[in-house]
């Protein structure tokens, strides 16, 4: 039996929680630019933009989140999964009861 520690399969714990960290900074970031500036609907693009300014002034420390990055959307991508999974069978249910008397 082998015990030794495989630490490349392992889930970067303090990556993931620095990314969410500098996520979340630069989205209320963003945000608070286009309230400032007045500009409708451009928090995406404010957003982005900070985001691609960061990487180019520090694509070491952005390179060293990437695998954060990996796991984060695996994660999301599941969430997703099972929330239009929900989604589609309430839509089923309530169509099915709309047609039968």
């Amino acid at each position: 039996m082998d015990l030794s520690s495989n630490s490349e399969s392992k889930v970067p714990v303090l990556q993931t929680a620095t990314a969410l960290a500098i996520s979340f900074m630069i989205c209320k970031i963003g945000a608070y630019l286009t309230q400032l500036c007045k500009i409708q609907g451009g928090t995406l693009p404010a957003v982005t933009a900070i985001v691609v300014f960061l990487a180019t002034l520090f694509p070491a420390q952005f390179g060293y989140l990437a695998p954060a990055g990996d796991t984060l959307a695996m994660v999301l991508m599941q969430v997703k999964n099972v929330v239009s999974s929900f989604v589609y069978w309430c839509l089923i249910k309530c169509l099915f009861q709309e047609l039968t008397p």
